[in-house]
């Protein structure tokens, strides 16, 4: 056979670094940007047809999280949710203590925050995680004390695919009577297992759209009502000055990720359901370079690219 006849066939196996874009969500990326493209502070028609669409994703997201829709900012993706969430926390509680909890497993980029902000004269506890690559509860307990401000926990590595004890968290914080906002990076999680921060006790949640085969350049931060943050940016009265400035994210990312919650994919509002939540486990689809061998487990994790 002549080599222009053979044909080469790609298994994608690195959906824990990012997911092809699904059909929906590159759709709604282009009207946005081709049709709907006008800035949503704009108090002209094109403005207010993009804020509307805006309005709309951010209610589907907020729905996903059984939140409110005031209780989601709009970020560039993961990365930033993370830095947003640790340093404005920390800033906003550091009349109350010094003390920050998080583990040895995280994310660069809580870790690389945690570190810039132990250089600054916090005390930062990083928990480490046991043979199945999870934190054990009796050390979150040992950890937190009435000085703690801040614990950041990811929800499922992006590494080892183990799920962390998040659900453990509130209840340390409460008996501890520390006054800690409760981070978790859901980065992993978002989509593929059923998240709900108000039932969890979680302060504030880090999600990424091209985890769940939407576009890059995508994120969002959850907050929750009556939490006070201090911004890292400022120059703007978007999304509650919080996250200011007219960026990427107002091209249609935010919608098309939107769409990538309500589409057939892994990215089901509320979790997976059915079979598919019996068969596509958050680090399934790890790849090669992770500790978890297991093969995908789910067909949406497994086609061909």
């Amino acid at each position: 056979m002549s080599i222009d006849r053979v044909i080469f066939l790609e298994i994608y196996l690195d959906n824990s670094a990012t997911t092809k874009v699904c059909p929906e969500a590159a759709q709604k990326a282009l009207q946005m940007m081709t049709e709907v493209y006008g800035n949503p502070s704009s108090l002209h028609t094109m403005g207010y047809l993009a804020q509307k669409e805006m309005d709309k994703a951010r209610a589907m997201i907020a729905e996903a999280l059984s939140a409110e829709k005031e209780e989601i900012i709009f970020t560039s993706g993961g990365t930033e949710s993370n830095n947003t969430a640790v340093f404005g926390a920390v800033k906003a509680l550091s009349r109350r203590g010094k003390k920050i909890v998080t583990t040895a497993v995280e994310h660069s980029s809580v870790m690389a925050a945690a570190q810039v902000l132990e250089q600054q004269g916090f005390e930062v506890v990083y928990l480490p995680v046991d043979e199945s690559g999870r934190v054990r509860p009796e050390s979150i307990a040992a950890a937190i004390d009435d000085k703690t401000i801040l614990v950041s926990m990811m929800a499922v590595n992006n590494e080892t695919g183990a799920i962390q004890p998040i659900e453990a968290v509130r209840k340390i914080l409460d008996r501890a009577k520390a006054p800690a906002l409760f981070h978790v990076d859901a980065v992993q999680a978002f989509g593929k297992m059923a998240l709900k921060p108000k039932k969890l006790g979680i302060d504030l949640l880090s999600a990424s759209s091209h985890k769940i085969h939407g576009p890059k350049g995508a994120g969002i931060l959850y907050i929750r009502k009556g939490v006070r943050m201090v911004p890292l940016h400022y120059g703007g009265e978007q999304e509650k000055r919080i996250r200011p400035g007219t960026g990427p994210r107002n091209a249609g990312a935010d919608r098309s990720r939107g769409r990538t919650c309500r589409s057939g994919r892994c990215s089901r509002p509320g979790g997976l359901s059915g079979p598919h939540r019996r068969t596509c486990r958050p680090g399934a689809n790890t790849a090669s370079r992770s500790r978890n061998r297991d093969p995908p487990r789910c067909g949406c994790h497994s086609r061909r690219n």
